[in-house]
């Protein structure tokens, strides 16, 4: 097993990777690696929490229970304008704002996501613009934290990578 250390920047597309649907690549890299820890208490036990659920499965297990706990959760799933606006006219208004964002910085998304889908804006923010997509997951904190309680409702392990993440959030705040 080989130790990665990794910058924010880094840890942004490590959560990108893993609040994604589970994928051969992204499952065999995690198995093989360990993470170094990020000297942030709450990051790292939280992001070994989650490794543990996400070490200790098949990846097929690990696909089932994404789709029956995640895409189909009105509470739980990914898109960031959705807990926001469920299904409001106003949503299609920020659907566009963040697909020109992404368009102005040169990235086509295509049909395969919606712009607010959150591994999709986490790996812009690491990838391409750090500054743009902080900001974006900024104003959508409020979202962020709806969805990790009711992860943390359901006792569903993808709770510990949105605690990680808000908390990554707040010490970038901070900085900035």
């Amino acid at each position: 097993m080989e130790f990665l250390k990794m910058d924010t920047k880094e840890l942004f597309r490590l959560l990108s990777l893993l609040l994604d649907y589970p994928e051969e690549e992204v499952y065999r890299f995690v198995k093989e690696n360990s993470l170094e820890p990020t000297g942030v208490k709450e990051v790292d036990e939280n992001l070994g929490r989650f490794l543990e659920f996400y070490t200790s499965k098949p990846l097929n297990e690990l696909q089932e229970y994404y789709v029956a706990n995640i895409d189909f959760g009105k509470n739980t799933n990914f898109y960031l304008t959705y807990h926001r606006f469920k299904d409001e006219r106003k949503r299609g208004e920020a659907l566009a704002q963040l697909k020109e964002l992404y368009w102005e910085e040169g990235v086509d998304i295509g049909t395969k996501e919606l712009p607010d889908y959150l591994p999709l804006l986490l790996e812009f923010t690491a990838l391409v613009n750090y500054e743009k997509g902080l900001k974006v997951l900024e104003e959508y904190s409020p979202e962020l934290e709806k969805m990790k309680e009711h992860f943390r409702e359901k006792e569903n392990p993808y709770f510990y990578l949105l605690e990680a993440l808000t908390k990554l959030l707040q010490l970038e705040t901070v900085k900035n």
